[in-house]
């Protein structure tokens, strides 16, 4: 039986339940009938790895999302590239919407030069930052 990211095991018909997580491969033993202060400290135990494992989780989300785009966005602005700062999620998605749509509203001139309508946002930002620069997504 399956119950989110446990795998409840029955072992030795009804006295021992083993919980293995597949992810971080814990394993939680308890058996069915404990005393209160057994099964106290079990339900202690049991929370605190499931907090430890949140806490983990957590982390790694957070370090994803943001500590890790904002380390790279430093290094690259040591290296001299200049660019618009890290937005959570989004980064320059709506500015580059926002520019394209301003652009396609404008009626299109008869000559051959298109990279105003078609690459509007980089056009800009080249303008605004130089020709070193970075665009996040």
């Amino acid at each position: 039986m399956c119950l989110g990211l446990f795998k409840v095991q029955h072992i030795k018909s009804n006295q021992i339940i083993l919980l293995s997580c597949s992810p971080y491969s814990c394993f939680i033993i308890f058996p069915y009938f404990l005393s209160s202060t057994e099964m106290a400290t079990t339900t202690a135990i049991i929370l605190f790895t499931l907090m430890t494992l949140s806490l983990i989780w957590a982390w790694r989300i957070l370090n994803w999302l943001w500590l890790k785009p904002k380390k790279l966005e430093k290094l690259l602005r040591e290296q001299g590239l200049k660019g618009n700062s890290y937005r959570l999620l989004v980064g320059d998605i709506k500015d580059l919407l926002r520019i394209r749509k301003e652009a396609r509203s404008k009626p299109m001139n008869l000559s051959d030069d298109i990279v105003p309508r078609v690459y509007s946002f980089v056009q800009q930002s080249v303008a605004k930052h130089g020709m070193s620069l970075f665009i996040t997504s």
